[in-house]
């Protein structure tokens, strides 16, 4: 799928002059000079159109020249922009069928479907079929969040998914917190656990992710560590019964000059199915060299010295081209990881390594790419986790337009651990989230069967907000839900680290 360029509104000032020329049959569309526009329809009302024109079945292709739900002929759908979509109504989602259809009710009215609208009572509707929860608008200065990945994270064992985040205080301390989920997938209010001594631990020395490391059923927090001297080591915060934290255990160290986690993208899974989460280390060379470390859980939470399985030599991978996820992506019980790789001339594309049954990863397979032109790398905020609920997990983006935009994205996996072309879900307009404010993470905060999003919104003025986007069985996400927000001046979001 491409990235529309052109917004909906652009297109159909250039396209409306022809739109009425295009042939239609009573089967489809039917253009009807004198008609009045509607002006919008809820997700219902078109529901209803939809099982009186399809038998409400959004993928048909029957052969008679009118595609999808709605049964929109290729001419008409292309003419009203749903072309940015997908080639055919059919390959599109039903929302963005949906979508297109507004723009076509607007343009033509309810009597481009003269027996079906008329039965829905389309014209009569007049509601948004998508309306959008949005926060304040912020200003768009913030550092970037740290490209670190888990796949799930509940702290005090009640089957939902929490958040924790670490932060980073002007007195040289760092706290640890956990926002429990609620039976809803909001959160509550954050429980502060462990603090640092001043002077002991350095904020932006702390490289985080989370997992359950040694197999008792509650997630840990795990992070890298940079010591001023050039040394490294891998901590553990264990859990409470409640979801707070202890204070955290060294594992493995290494001497200075060995390590340095500038280069390190950290993700955390079950990559050798013995049932206690692992760290995979991406480590991306300023040569171009890259390697796939895993430091594997120990029963007491700590981490075996890392075993490299993968590796390239030098100008093969840069790691500044790299962000890096992981999830069980063939559902074979094991956890993969995954890429998505921005080359210089600006193609993007999707790679999985699949995990070996010694925690260690085959060489990646590439499946989705996009040429020069349509994505933009710097633009994509990445996660993972199985959103549609079916076993497998899927690669979700927020991505970032250059004209303010911002969307949801989700890259459903095929059996074979590889990547479909992404679908869209969620939209907003300019000026009403800047993703490089956002951190995200996945997980099953309400305990449906299906990863949610949570999306950490740290303001310029110190503002912050959690949100919750929860998607359908399509894998397709809802507007966000706002669970927890502070006033200005309570938490920094460059302070913030999520694990």
């Amino acid at each position: 799928m491409r990235v529309p360029i052109v917004r909906m509104h652009e297109l159909m000032s250039r396209t409306s002059s022809r739109v009425l020329s295009v042939a239609l049959s009573v089967g489809g569309l039917l253009a009807l000079a004198g008609t009045s526009p509607a002006s919008a329809a809820s997700v219902a009302t078109w529901d209803k159109v939809a099982q009186c024109e399809s038998s409400g079945n959004w993928q048909t292709n029957t052969g008679n020249g009118y595609y999808g739900g709605l049964q929109i002929s290729l001419g008409t759908w292309r003419a009203y922009g749903g072309g940015e979509y997908a080639t055919y109504p059919h390959q599109a989602t039903k929302k963005e069928q949906i979508l297109t259809a507004e723009e076509i009710l607007a343009g033509q009215g309810a009597g481009a479907w003269p027996t079906c609208g008329s039965k829905a009572h389309l014209a009569d509707d007049h509601e948004n079929p998508y309306p959008e929860i949005q926060p304040p608008v912020p200003t768009p200065e913030v550092p970037k969040a740290e490209p670190t990945q888990r796949v799930h994270a509940d702290f005090n064992g009640d089957g939902r998914d929490d958040v924790a985040a670490v932060y980073g205080y002007d007195d040289h301390t760092v706290s640890v917190f956990t926002f429990l989920a609620k039976s809803d997938g909001g959160f509550e209010a954050p429980v502060k656990s462990w603090t640092s001594q001043p002077n002991y631990w350095t904020f932006k020395s702390v490289k985080m992710t989370a997992g359950d490391y040694n197999g008792d059923g509650r997630a840990e927090l795990a992070a890298m560590y940079d010591y001023a001297d050039g040394s490294v080591a891998m901590f553990t915060w264990p859990t409470n019964t409640d979801g707070t934290f202890k204070a955290p255990q060294k594992s493995w160290t290494t001497e200075p000059g060995n390590w340095y986690p500038k280069h390190v993208q950290l993700a955390s899974g079950d990559y050798d199915g013995n049932g206690r989460d692992d760290i995979a280390a991406f480590y991306g060379y300023s040569d171009g060299r890259a390697a796939l470390f895993t430091f594997k859980g120990q029963t007491d939470g700590g981490f075996a010295a890392p075993a490299k399985s993968w590796n390239v030599p030098e100008a093969y991978w840069w790691g500044d081209n790299v962000k890096f996820t992981s999830g069980d992506f063939n559902g074979d019980g094991r956890t993969d990881a995954a890429a998505i790789y921005g080359y210089d001339d600006g193609t993007v594309s999707a790679f999985t390594w699949i995990a070996n049954t010694n925690g260690g990863f085959a060489t990646p397979t590439k499946s989705w790419t996009r040429p020069p032109g349509n994505w933009t790398f710097e633009s994509i905020k990445l996660t993972s986790g199985d959103y549609n609920g079916n076993g497998r997990d899927d690669l979700a983006a927020m991505y970032d337009y250059a004209d303010g935009s911002a969307a949801m994205f989700t890259w459903l996996t095929d059996a074979d651990g590889t990547f479909q072309s992404p679908q869209k879900s969620w939209t907003t307009e300019p000026g009403n989230w800047y993703p490089e404010h956002v951190q995200l993470a996945s997980g099953d905060y309400d305990g449906n069967g299906r990863d949610d999003i949570a999306a950490f919104y740290g303001y310029s003025d110190a503002r912050a907000a959690l949100f919750t986007f929860k998607p359908n069985t399509s894998g397709e996400f809802a507007a966000p839900v706002k669970s927890w927000n502070v006033p200005a001046d309570h938490w920094w979001g460059e302070h913030v680290k999520l694990g």
